[in-house]
């Protein structure tokens, strides 16, 4: 039993304790545009995020309301103003995009 339990332990110890290295590739590249480009699409991954949690809060408000005019006001104007906060997200993803694609890329 013991050499059974020595043999085992000899086996899955060392390959539980081995040290593989693990690459991740994010496909953003060591050059400056990948670097921005990624750095463009964190802020943009962010912002997006909490202006769909903005909308639904606006949309929360509307529907808890109650009848009460000011809460359902709040809620329209929160809803209102997170599609535009959208928009403008939306426009200067754009336009970085295209900037860090178009004139960052190496020429040739």
């Amino acid at each position: 039993m013991t050499s059974l339990l020595l043999a085992f332990g000899t086996w899955i110890i060392p390959s539980a304790l081995a040290q593989e290295v693990v690459v991740v590739d994010t496909g953003i590249g060591g050059t400056i545009p990948g670097i921005l480009g990624g750095i463009v699409n964190v802020l943009f991954g962010l912002s997006t995020f909490i202006a769909f949690t903005v909308f639904m809060l606006g949309g929360f408000y509307t529907v808890a309301s109650g009848g009460n005019e000011q809460i359902l006001g709040n809620g329209k104007k929160l809803m209102r103003f997170a599609l535009i906060g959208l928009a403008i997200i939306l426009g200067s993803w754009l336009l970085l995009s295209t900037f860090v694609n178009f004139f960052l890329q190496p020429l040739g």
